[in-house]
């Protein structure tokens, strides 16, 4: 393999390298050095089938083992190793002095434990240093291997956006508890101050009747009653509903405090409590409902056309040849749902996204 250095470098902390030059290089033999990478995931033929399901889960960097060896004799300009910020090792030069140097710098970078970047020609990659071996007979002269375990070829991880989902459980346990809080607040309103309530009655009453409609749609969500096109563009209009009659409730709440008459100090205290801890609960809700109709929007929503639960046994090969009418489609499936077999635990949740027809 071409290139004059082997540069090993930390990529973090203090950033310590160590630089093998000519003799004190890997030994590459005729067979040279393998950089290798695997993908992973399954090769998988039905029976009968004439065409495999292949579930792709992405490569693998393959580790890379080096052997050399090192001898004080060669400890010269062009040959000795180059040492960089390795306290008390290496001369003036930075370059080692001997054997022992070498072992002892490469000892500290596999006990710091950090992210290495390894360069070799072209060839660039992130890592661990795994296993180190020098083997002692001479110490002037030490034949060695050592193994490297990439975490890739970057030190820049991808950043994976999720795809948007909808958790009905999740959100039926929200507005029950919005439901919850605001009838709490009335409760408090209409204990010292049932003149000042029965104001803000009609548009309290509109807000719990739009609460109780989305809680009803979930409902119908959760028992599998109607597909995901159709109860996502309700749960948005409810979420709208909930959101403008929450914003009337509190236009009736505003500049409600400071009561004097027909009410003591206590009761209008009390009042100005109630009605301040409404107005609270009601800016609760309404910034919730805003933050749901903006997931909601962000939902690939128009393409999917059912969310089964998988039966007792049941694949996604199952699921697509009901829907698709073919079971080698389970692969559209699996994608959607971002699920690597096609075989799921009973009572999963499956998302069936339309499949698009090719041009």
């Amino acid at each position: 393999m071409s290139g004059n250095e082997f540069i090993i470098t930390e990529n973090k902390g203090d950033r310590r390298s160590i630089t093998l030059r000519g003799r004190s290089m890997p030994d590459v033999g005729d067979e040279g050095v393998e950089f290798g990478v695997t993908q992973r995931g399954r090769v998988n033929y039905p029976p009968w089938q004439p065409v495999a399901d292949v579930s792709v889960l992405g490569t693998v960097w393959e580790p890379l083992s080096i052997s050399g060896l090192w001898d004080d004799k060669y400890m010269d300009q062009r040959n000795a190793p180059l040492l960089s910020g390795f306290r008390g090792l290496g001369g003036a030069s930075g370059r080692a002095r001997n054997c022992a140097e070498i072992i002892d710098a490469f000892y500290l970078l596999i006990r710091t434990g950090e992210t290495l970047k390894v360069e070799w020609g072209p060839m660039t990659r992130f890592g661990l240093l795994w296993v180190f071996k020098p083997r002692f007979k001479r110490i002037e002269r030490v034949p060695w291997e050592m193994e490297f375990n990439w975490t890739g070829d970057t030190d820049i991880k991808p950043v994976i956006k999720a795809r948007a989902k909808i958790s009905p459980l999740g959100l039926l346990a929200l507005l029950l508890a919005i439901l919850e809080r605001i009838r709490r607040a009335l409760q408090i309103l209409q204990g010292p101050a049932k003149y000042f309530a029965a104001n803000i009655l009609q548009p309290f009453n509109l807000l719990v009747s739009a609460i109780t409609d989305v809680l009803s749609e979930l409902q119908k969500v959760i028992a599998g009653a109607i597909t995901p096109r159709k109860v996502l563009g309700d749960l948005r209009a409810g979420f709208a509903k909930i959101r403008l009659a929450a914003a009337d409730l509190l236009r009736a709440l505003r500049n409600k405090v400071g009561f004097t008459d027909p009410l003591n100090s206590r009761d209008a205290a009390l009042a100005d409590y109630g009605l301040l801890f409404m107005r609270k609960e009601v800016l609760a809700v309404s910034a919730a409902m805003a933050e749901r109709e903006l997931a909601l929007s962000k939902l690939d929503v128009p393409d999917l056309i059912d969310s089964p639960f998988t039966g007792d046994g049941e694949t996604l090969r199952d699921i697509a040849k009901r829907f698709y009418g073919s079971a080698a489609d389970w692969v559209v499936i699996a994608n959607y749902n971002s699920l690597a077999s096609s075989t799921v635990p009973t009572n999963t949740l499956i998302l069936i996204p339309s499949k698009v027809k090719p041009a």
